[in-house]
Formats: structure tokens, C-alpha cells, sequence
């Protein structure tokens, strides 16, 4: 009989505050820590433009290259301050030494020119990338070649 009573105060929600609460306390939890990841507004139309401004820089060391964006800026799943991966496309196929001649380049550009900060070549990776940080939004960049 006692076993009965038990099962009926469990059915009956005895049990259902002390699951509830630290439930609704975490999925509370979840939910500000999901809007605390969300981009600002703006910050789409921001990137476009950080991506514009190093094209045009790539251009003067590879004309007729393009600057595509992958990862999760490519499809709006970045985070606030995620930075951005992008890839030269250059218009002719290059082997290992040409991508890292224009890393090295490419580097050498960004890192004479104002808006840039951190501007480093990496060419000894297995995926030779310039990494740089835009100076107005602190927002960091990593470009390789053809990849």
C-alpha cells in the first residue's frame, strides 16, 4: 500500500517540480547563452564589405582572382566576432611554390596598407593562408589559395 501511495503522488506531479524547475532554469540557460552567440545587425553587410576591401587588395597580386567565402559566414551560421574563411580563386591552376610566393605577397600588400592589423603570411603549412584582423571591427580573416 505504501508503494501504491508513492506511485500515485509521482503521477500525480510529486515528483514533477524537482524535474521542472532545473529543467526551465537550464533551458533558460541555453536560450541566453544561443542570443549571446548571435551575430549584431549589420554584422552580414560587415563582412561583405571586410571581403570586398581584400579582393580588391588581391587583385594587385593575382588579377582576375575572385575571394570566396566558406565556413559558417559562407551560410549566416557564424557566431558574434567569428572570423571569416575565404579562398583566392586564381584563374590558372598553381602548384605549392606559386600559392606560397603569393601568400608571401599577398601578405606583404595587406601589411603596408592601413585597415589591417596582424598581417601574417603563413607559407610553411600543409595550406599556406594570410591571416589578418580588420582594425574597425576587430573581425579576423584567414585566406588560402585555391583551397
Amino acid at each position: 500500500e505504501q508503494m501504491v501511495r508513492r506511485a500515485r503522488a509521482v503521477c500525480d506531479g510529486g515528483w514533477a517540480p524537482l524535474v521542472l524547475r532545473p529543467l526551465a532554469a537550464l533551458t533558460a540557460e541555453c536560450e541566453a547563452e544561443a542570443a549571446s552567440l548571435q551575430p549584431p545587425e549589420g554584422d552580414a553587410a560587415l563582412r561583405r564589405a571586410i571581403v570586398e576591401r581584400l579582393e580588391a587588395h588581391a587583385q594587385t597580386v593575382a588579377p582576375g582572382s575572385r575571394l570566396r567565402v566558406f565556413g559558417s559566414s559562407s551560410c549566416g551560421l557564424n557566431a558574434a566576432g567569428a572570423d571569416l574563411d575565404l579562398t583566392l580563386e586564381t584563374p590558372r591552376a598553381m602548384g605549392h611554390t606559386d600559392k606560397v610566393q603569393l601568400v608571401d605577397g599577398l601578405a606583404m600588400i595587406l601589411g603596408s596598407r592601413s585597415g589591417w592589423e596582424g598581417v601574417e603570411g603563413v607559407a610553411r603549412a600543409r595550406v599556406p593562408i594570410v591571416k589578418c584582423v580588420d582594425s574597425d571591427s576587430r573581425i579576423p580573416a584567414d585566406i588560402s589559395i585555391d583551397n
